[in-house]
């Protein structure tokens, strides 16, 4: 059986009405024993999003914002080393 403490969630969000979904997700997770290693809540590239969920999902959640802009990013980056 495979630890669970090298696992890591990941949880893509894209709504505010996704709340509860969330919520229930992120207790159930964190009753599996052992406890996953860590759990990610991807939001979607929207400003209401980053405002909204920080405030309502319990500390040991780390979300990442703006996960989109930062693949143009480094897509745009890879495609100016990939020309040269």
């Amino acid at each position: 059986m495979r630890d669970l403490k090298q696992v890591t969630v990941v949880k893509s969000v894209y709504s505010k009405s996704q709340l509860d979904h969330v919520l229930k997700c992120v207790d159930s997770l964190r009753k599996q024993v052992p406890t996953p290693k860590e759990i990610l809540l991807v939001l979607d590239n929207d400003q209401g999003l980053v405002d909204f969920y920080p405030a309502r999902v319990p500390g040991n959640v780390k979300i990442i914002a703006r996960a989109l802009e930062m693949w143009r990013k480094y897509e745009t980056r890879l495609g100016e080393f990939n020309a040269e």
